[in-house]
């Protein structure tokens, strides 16, 4: 909502804390408005960015299908102790999971109220890992850094420059960069176009136990989008509710279509619906703070404001062919059952990047229909153990796409 830009200078900086069961999944705002306080002469710039977007930000000149843009993205592992070190599998899901969401094709997008149905939108961006580096060199996309500070402070520097432990960001004008390190508890944080960032500090930072889907990836926070919300930030959108949750309904994110709200829903999947300054809260776009499994929309309007952040603040990304994804490859839908024969139990979990929700149908040779579940998490296990012996046809449906197998029961 408009509302947003006439605020900027009544926010005030609060304690920064690192806590992440607490508000503060997403330091982006705070750290913008401290580096706003502490730095006034670029104030001017960051409220002509803001007001450029707010301008030409038209979501109706976005919505019809477009040209797929594809950003070229380095991650940069720093680790003090081994399991800090992701694996490139999970590394790998990172990305799955960004394309499947910013695509608007993760499958807990089926789950979503008829209310906001209509405002779920493909963005058409999607993410590749770099295969080349600015030297010209092949690379996997991936750099690995062992560092000897514990904790990395998302208010210091350390982070972005190998010679203070951290490691040095490749040419941001070309490359998304995303540093993966232990932050003691902060989640992530992102760096806005527009707001003067240094070079080689402008990108994207998530804790390494909210990166991917797998790995140390851990529970609330284990299904990717921590990321995905963090480089919403870095193209230049922002929360829906206040800094700091101050429950006034005056300042939000300054697009019409993402509904004005006062609480940020952090650690928490609340059920539908929930209301909030005189509307219902669209607590599952991706810029909230509820949990992972919650988070499944961008909006029409958010769309254009990303669009327009990339083509005026960040063009250059737009020139680096520098990918090791081809566009056309797109959501896989696939599921795999363990064990196969099952004797008691069977698990039915996706390899790729998040965990689906979709339709889940199992019958025996006669077509007799043994299980239903319109919201099946495939990460859980079904019981079977009192199934007669013989052959079950699976049928797994999640956004326009069929996935069929067979298992044995034992």
């Amino acid at each position: 909502m408009k509302g947003f830009y006439a605020s900027i200078i009544l926010i005030m900086i609060l304690p920064v804390l690192h806590l992440k069961g607490q508000d503060h999944r997403c330091l982006s705002e705070e750290l913008l408005q401290k580096r706003l306080e502490e730095n006034p002469s670029i104030k001017a710039e960051w409220e002509s960015t803001k007001a450029f977007l707010l301008e030409n930000s038209n979501a109706s000149n976005f919505i019809s299908n477009r040209s797929v843009i594809t950003i070229p993205v380095v991650v940069h592992i720093l680790y003090r102790f081994p399991d800090q070190n992701l694996s490139d599998e999970q590394v790998y899901s990172q990305i799955e999971v960004l394309n499947a969401d910013f695509r608007g094709i993760n499958c807990e997008i089926a789950t979503l109220p008829a209310e906001f149905k209509p405002l779920a939108v493909d963005t058409e961006i999607e993410f590749c890992l770099a295969n080349t580096d600015p030297f010209g060199n092949p690379t996997n996309g991936i750099t690995r850094t062992q560092t000897n500070i514990p904790v990395f402070d998302p208010n210091g520097k350390n982070i972005y420059y190998t010679d203070m432990g951290g490691a040095d960001a490749w040419d941001s004008e070309k490359y998304l960069n995303i540093w993966v390190a232990p932050l003691g508890g902060t989640l992530g944080f992102a760096s806005f176009p527009g707001s003067n960032f240094p070079p080689a500090e402008d990108g994207v930072v998530v804790d390494y136990t909210g990166f991917g889907t797998i790995g140390t990836a851990e529970v609330p926070y284990n299904l990717g989008r921590t990321t995905t919300h963090e480089i919403g930030h870095y193209f230049s959108i922002r929360h829906p509710f206040a800094v700091q949750n101050l429950d006034l309904c005056i300042y939000d994110d300054g697009i019409e279509d993402t509904p004005m709200q006062g609480p940020n829903y952090g650690g928490s999947c609340p059920s539908y619906p929930q209301y909030s300054c005189g509307s219902s809260d669209m607590f599952m776009n991706f810029m909230n703070y509820s949990n992972d499994a919650c988070l499944n929309m961008f909006t029409p309007g958010q769309k254009a404001n990303m669009l327009t952040a990339i083509a005026n603040f960040r063009p250059g990304l737009l020139t680096n062919n520098s990918c090791s994804k081809d566009p056309a490859d797109g959501f896989r839908l696939e599921i795999i059952m363990f064990p196969n024969p099952a004797n008691e139990k069977i698990r039915l979990f996706t390899p790729f990047a998040n965990i689906p929700i979709g339709a889940l149908r199992i019958a025996n040779v006669s077509g007799q229909l043994m299980y239903k579940n319109n919201e099946w998490p495939t990460m859980q296990s079904l019981d079977v153990s009192s199934w007669t012996n013989g052959i079950y046809f699976v049928e797994f449906y999640c956004n326009g796409q069929t996935w069929n197998g067979k298992f044995v029961k034992l």
